[in-house]
């Protein structure tokens, strides 16, 4: 099934990068403090720690990863669909004094959701990630 470029598929298909996966079963750690009493219980109060979620995320692993099985895990982002933000873009346009019509709003969200691009995807995805981050100021003294 094809909708505004992208398509369903199947169970048996292999993931690749940009794959959008809905309700995908996910685990993180509680915000709450880990107790750690000394007495071995450790993992226990790790399992403990668990929070299970479900949440609609796309794949970022690279493709050629996935195909080739060079990975145990995948990464993911959250995915976000454009109509949550109607509102924002619609105030947004008002506040331009421009007329947020249907037909605006669907001209610039086919924009997007029509051109899934891979490529572009990788790259915005390669220069966020590739950032360096020190811990402490860096004082330049030219």
């Amino acid at each position: 099934m094809r909708d505004l470029g992208y398509e369903t598929v199947g169970p048996g298909e292999r993931l690749t990068r940009g794959d959008i996966i809905f309700d995908c079963p996910l685990v993180s750690w509680s915000s709450a403090p880990i107790p750690v009493t000394g007495s071995g219980s450790e993992v226990e109060a790790l399992k403990q720690g668990r929070v299970a979620f479900q949440a609609d995320v796309m794949v970022m692993t690279q493709a050629c990863d996935l195909e080739q099985e060079k990975v145990r895990n995948a990464v993911a982002c959250p995915h976000l669909s454009l109509s949550d933000y109607k509102a924002t873009w619609d105030e947004f346009l008002r506040q331009r004094h421009q007329n947020p019509t249907a037909k605006a709003w669907r001209t610039h969200c086919n924009d997007i959701k029509v051109s899934p691009c891979r490529e572009h995807l990788s790259r915005a995805f390669a220069r966020y990630f590739m950032r360096v981050g020190l811990p402490v100021p860096v004082d330049v003294s030219w």
